[in-house]
């Protein structure tokens, strides 16, 4: 029996742990780079109103894979989001100015929604009225 600590022993036990998993996962910093640069590329996306949920479901996908020991499987789910996130950044352009136009016409459809009540109801009223009373007849 060692006359050492026991608690020398369990961080011994830990860090020779976490050095063999820093060893093993050292192969896979490409592959985490290039999920931090996909990731980043679909919530640029997303800020520009692009749909990105199924490219996020491949990502996942891909994350799991890795996470279970695949790698081959892992980068072909991780090649096929690049691909699609290369797609993505094609239209997001055209989506970012459709999006932002919608908004500012219903801002403005909104804006001018109050000031044609204000300038259009007492009008029908009064024209409403004439038209239900245009046969009365006065008399004395």
């Amino acid at each position: 029996m060692s006359r050492l600590p026991k608690w020398i022993h369990i961080a011994a036990a830990a860090l020779i742990i976490a050095a063999a998993s820093c060893i093993a996962h050292a192969g896979d910093a490409g592959f985490d780079e290039r999920v931090a640069s996909t990731l980043a590329a679909l919530n640029t996306l997303r800020g520009k109103g692009v749909n990105v949920d199924d490219a996020l479901v491949l990502l996942d996908k891909a994350v799991k894979a890795a996470q279970a020991g695949d790698t081959a499987g892992a980068n072909g789910y991780l090649s096929r989001v690049e691909e699609e996130v290369r797609l993505l950044e094609a239209g997001a352009w055209s989506t970012y100015i459709w999006g932002s136009t919608v908004k500012y016409l219903t801002v403005a459809v909104l804006a001018v929604i109050p000031v044609a009540v204000y300038t259009l109801l007492p009008r029908l009223y009064v024209y409403a009225w004439y038209r239900l009373r245009r046969k009365w007849v006065v008399r004395r």
